[in-house]
């Protein structure tokens, strides 16, 4: 259990029950501020300051936090009070921060309590106690001696999003994926050609992202060929999408991994890097296919049917080159986040 008070509220990771209280110190050079049996109290005359001082300058905040023991496991009433001495000024309900569900009781005598806060800087000025009181359901203590304290939490279900059908899917998709902001993608008809490839974002309610989705993976100077069961994996650390795919440019077919920005979904050019060449990285020259055809076990040659499968571990990208039977691997932390074949090799031969 801890007791914290200053004078505003500052943002804290703390892993136990607390009551914040700010407050404004008189002349003195110690507050009378104290902490209940089994307690023991800091005071941190200098909050918001890397200055360490031992005393308080007279009408400047102060930080009071008093811990208490881990309580025990199962569901307990707790109460945190904290003594006020006249010294010490508070001025608001802002001034104090208790945990979620808690209440907040004010008292000028320390026998009487009311749980309606002082409207008057005189009333905020005869408040000699501050409690506030709650249930912890707490799992006692971890290996370093701190609280574990855990609760429920209940939601609604999410809306069901009707997708369409007609718009923006001129083509075959296979599987969806999804952003840490619960954005739905699908890279839709996995041979590139005219406008016939692209990957699509919806939100969860059904509703596209916005003007800028569907995104052409195809142009007049290059092609995308995603695999023929055409799929993503989105990469939270840098806010990327990556497929595999054969990339076709300049009359070459190198087979590899592309990467579209989603960090911003607004934006027009959504190429990682800033192009499509600078988006695509090749697991290899030694898998670049030659001519137009992919040898594949379905008897299908198209270039969608050279690469199959797709896996992210610790930012590598794996896939299977199927027309030679290699195991791709992309790194796509290293050459300054921009990516490069795995150092363990960017195509590893299963023969």
């Amino acid at each position: 259990m801890r007791l914290l008070a200053w004078l505003r509220f500052k943002p804290r990771i703390i892993f136990v029950p607390f009551l914040v209280i700010g407050m404004v110190t008189s002349n003195i050079e110690v507050p009378p501020a104290s902490a209940l049996d089994n307690m023991t109290l800091v005071v941190d005359y200098t909050p918001d300051s890397p200055t360490v001082a031992n005393s308080v300058t007279p009408g400047n905040k102060i930080d009071l936090t008093a811990t208490a023991p881990v309580a025990v496991a199962g569901t307990t009433q707790q109460e945190i009070i904290q003594d006020i001495g006249s010294q010490l000024r508070l001025s608001s309900t802002t001034d104090i921060i208790a945990p979620a569900g808690w209440v907040i009781s004010y008292s000028t005598d320390g026998t009487t309590w009311t749980t309606t806060a002082p409207t008057t800087a005189a009333g905020w000025n005869a408040v000699t106690k501050i409690k506030a009181s709650g249930l912890l359901v707490s799992e006692g203590a971890d290996s370093n001696g701190r609280q574990i304290a855990s609760t429920d939490a209940n939601a609604g279900q999410p809306t069901t999003g009707q997708f369409p059908t007609t718009s923006g899917s001129s083509g075959d998709g296979w599987d969806v994926f999804f952003d840490d902001g619960g954005r739905l993608y699908n890279v839709w008809h996995h041979n590139g050609g005219g406008s016939n490839q692209s990957m699509d974002c919806y939100l969860r309610s059904g509703v596209r992202c916005n003007g800028t989705w569907p995104y052409l993976l195809t142009s007049g100077s290059f092609t995308f060929h995603t695999n023929e069961q055409s799929t993503g994996v989105y990469d939270p650390i840098e806010k990327e999408i990556w497929f595999p795919t054969v990339y076709t440019a300049g009359g070459v077919n190198q087979v590899g991994f592309a990467c579209v920005r989603v960090d911003d979904i607004t934006l027009t050019n959504k190429w990682c890097g800033g192009s499509a060449a600078s988006a695509f990285v090749s697991a290899g020259a030694a898998g670049n296919i030659v001519g137009s055809t992919c040898m594949s076990i379905s008897g299908n040659t198209a270039l969608y049917t050279c690469t199959g499968g797709l896996a992210i571990s610790n930012g590598r990208l794996f896939s299977w080159h199927v027309s030679t039977g290699d195991l791709m691997c992309v790194d796509i932390r290293a050459n300054g986040g921009a990516g490069a074949p795995c150092s363990s090799g960017g195509l590893i031969d299963f023969g």
